[in-house]
């Protein structure tokens, strides 16, 4: 399809304005805090967010799209757009310069692939953690996850502790395979995983978790992060059953904080979550992507037709929501929306769990006693992210869409 006809609609968007929602206007609110004034000026004039139902305008953005709408990505990577926001960066000391737009390139990668649950479970490669999606599923299945029942605290326990070593492994390999070595046949190798997955004490929560391998001793940053985010999952699927299954995100809420005032570009911050550890394989560097937890899913069937499209934002919890929706829908038998709905956790640092109150008193008493630290959420909060669903039902043809009320979201038939 012709590009410029594809950025039409954003184009029109960012010149004609679309009305700020109540979630929206709340957003601004609480994540603005580290916009500069040009940033400021636009999202929070006057020192606040817009009324909801007034139009955000950014006609300078619709500028640059139209730049890229005419001239693909060479208008932004090598035309006007790269070389201003170069110039702009090189101002404020940073970086980035206009050798670095123009050397840019993407890379078509071929997605990682585990059995999951009679699906096959398609992720994206490192430098994302969707290796650490296959791995965490492959765990799984040591474990009588389905006899256990849905969110019992014999459940929840066991999923929580294998999270933690999944994590292990991945905060200490994932990284940009163009520059550093990941192995990803040892990580997702059944036999490890196997023994990993022993690894869980049914009677305590632990702490700490080292990863299975490796001889170099770095850091375990499986910390606590800032929750504020600024990720976006869209699934699609045509009437011929191309599907997508699609993320972006400018990590923090407004990503860097700094808007380009001639473009009406926001920075992003992706950057964050490089390692400042001499010799990791995520250690920053010129030319190199950091590790980043963007980790859309797709399933298939055996036959290797369509299953379903799963992703949701939330930074290291999109591993963690994914398997538990997996659970719900495929060993529980709930349909994708309830599915989705179905209250969550989120395994946070150390013995800290974030989880939802709708969980059985009985079971949350349970998992205080096994020793892990409950923080309670009350609602339907995007802490848990924001997942998105399409599904496909091979007996009847059947396509089914589901969507999150933990944020904005909505799904629609064509």
């Amino acid at each position: 399809m012709d590009f410029a006809y594809l950025l039409e609609p954003a184009i029109e968007y960012a010149r004609g304005g679309f009305a700020v929602s109540t979630r929206l206007a709340m957003d601004f609110e609480e994540q603005g805090g580290n916009l500069n004034e040009d940033g400021r000026n636009l999202y929070l004039p006057n020192g606040s967010a817009p009324p909801a139902g007034n139009l955000l305008i950014n006609e300078q953005l619709a500028n640059s799209l139209e730049i890229v709408a005419n001239e693909g990505k060479q208008g932004f990577y090598q035309g006007p757009v790269g070389k201003q926001l170069a110039a702009y960066i090189t101002e404020l000391d940073g970086h980035l310069r206009e050798e670095d737009f123009t050397n840019h390139t993407s890379t078509w990668v071929e997605p990682l692939r585990g059995d999951y649950l009679d699906h096959t479970m398609l992720v994206m490669p490192p430098n994302t953690q969707g290796i650490t999606q296959l791995a965490y599923m492959e765990m799984a299945k040591s474990h009588p996850v389905q006899a256990m029942g849905h969110n019992s605290t014999e459940y929840l326990h066991t999923l929580i502790e294998l999270k933690k070593l999944a994590f292990a492994d991945r905060n200490r390999w994932v990284a940009d395979m163009e520059m550093a070595d990941v192995p990803i046949d040892a990580l997702l190798d059944p036999d490890y995983l196997n023994e990993r997955a022993g690894l869980v004490n049914p009677a305590e929560a632990t702490a700490e978790v080292e990863p299975g391998f490796g001889n170099e001793i770095f850091s375990n940053s499986d910390k606590e992060r800032e929750d504020s985010g600024d990720t976006v999952y869209i699934t699609a699927i045509d009437q011929w059953g191309n599907a997508v299954s699609w993320i972006q995100s400018n990590f923090a809420g407004f990503g860097s904080g700094l808007l380009e005032s001639e473009t009406g570009i926001l920075l992003h911050n992706r950057g964050a979550l490089f390692s400042l550890e001499t010799g990791h394989p995520n250690e920053v560097a010129p030319g190199k992507r950091p590790y980043h937890t963007l980790s859309p899913l797709m399933a298939l069937y055996p036959n290797g037709d369509f299953a379903f499209a799963l992703g949701t934002p939330g930074g290291d919890s999109q591993t963690q929501s994914l398997l538990q929706i997996v659970h719900n829908m495929l060993l529980f038998d709930m349909t994708p929306q309830q599915a989705i709905e179905a209250p969550r956790f989120r395994s946070l640092g150390g013995l800290n769990v974030a989880i939802e109150n709708r969980v059985n008193a009985e079971v949350l008493a349970g998992l205080d006693t096994l020793g892990h630290n409950l923080n309670l959420i009350d609602g339907w909060t995007a802490t848990f992210g924001g997942a998105q669903m399409i599904h496909h039902n091979p007996d009847t043809g059947v396509i089914t869409a589901a969507a999150d009320p933990r944020r904005e979201a909505y799904s629609l038939a064509y």
